[in-house]
């Protein structure tokens, strides 16, 4: 089990989600790791949840490469000849999804060694809100369930669905914490070219999501947004490897240059 302290400081790691850029997560935890830093708490929303409850689990950065790989574009999308037989509403499965969350060793927030907040949209009253006590597998299901792409998520007489759309950046539940750590998988670059109808999708959200940047950034001790990520759209899996270390590089990057005297002070004396 990981200490719910490191050097008497409680180190609170946020992170937003947008798909296929989620598996870079992974790799902030691993270069915060080799600069000794480790996460007390965690916070997420959409895609990250999954990597939150994975981490806050006890799973290693090994590990959770292992389950993420399993989401896949190839496990997640059907075969389009089956999904016109079936005539279903939804384009996508969270059977793959369920299967992992089913197997981890706790199935409740309040279990995990590490407390952790997941972010929802309560579709029924257009409301975020952050859990930190409930069902694993139904909550980050639902922070996950993107409405255009997969069915939202019945619980508890509720209708939720990916924590993104109310808010993608879910600081508000710690911001006591002594260290506070985001990474926004978000940026956004202007363009001076025609925009495909997916790029569009892609763009127009990233727009939406951006806007909290201006007004909880400060909060933040160390941020992480690679501009380059703007390159690189909803569904593409086939790219993770270059995704993954452009945020690798990018966290690493920060840590080494960053000039917030309380990561400096905390980085000189690990």
């Amino acid at each position: 089990m990981r200490p719910f302290t490191t050097k008497h400081k409680t180190i609170w790691l946020c992170l937003s989600g947008w798909w296929a850029r989620w598996l870079s997560h992974i790799w902030v935890i691993k270069a915060l790791a080799e600069h000794h830093i480790i996460p007390t708490h965690v916070s997420g929303t959409s895609m990250w949840a999954i990597i939150a409850v994975l981490y806050a689990s006890g799973y290693s950065v090994e590990n959770m490469i292992h389950s993420a790989t399993t989401l896949g574009r190839k496990q997640i999308l059907p075969d389009w000849l089956e999904f016109w037989k079936s005539q279903k509403k939804w384009l996508l499965s969270m059977k793959y999804l369920h299967q992992i969350l089913e197997h981890l060793p706790q199935q409740r927030l309040e279990q995990l060694p590490i407390p952790t907040w997941i972010s929802v949209t309560n579709m029924s009253q257009w409301i975020s809100t952050s859990y930190h006590q409930w069902d694993i597998v139904p909550l980050v299901m639902a922070s996950a369930a993107i409405p255009w792409l997969f069915d939202p998520i019945k619980y508890e007489w509720q209708l939720l669905a990916d924590g993104g759309i109310a808010n993608n950046f879910p600081l508000e539940p710690l911001l006591e914490c002594d260290i506070i750590i985001w990474s926004d998988v978000n940026p956004y670059q202007g363009v001076d070219r025609s925009i495909k109808t997916q790029e569009l999708i892609s763009r127009a959200l990233t727009i939406s999501f951006n806007q909290a940047v201006v007004t909880k950034a400060h909060h933040c001790h160390l941020f992480v947004q690679p501009r380059e990520l703007d390159a690189y759209h909803l569904l593409d899996f086939d790219k993770a490897e270059t995704i993954i270390n452009l945020w690798y590089q990018a966290t690493l990057q920060q840590l080494q240059h960053s000039d917030n005297p309380v990561i400096k002070d905390y980085l000189h004396t690990s």
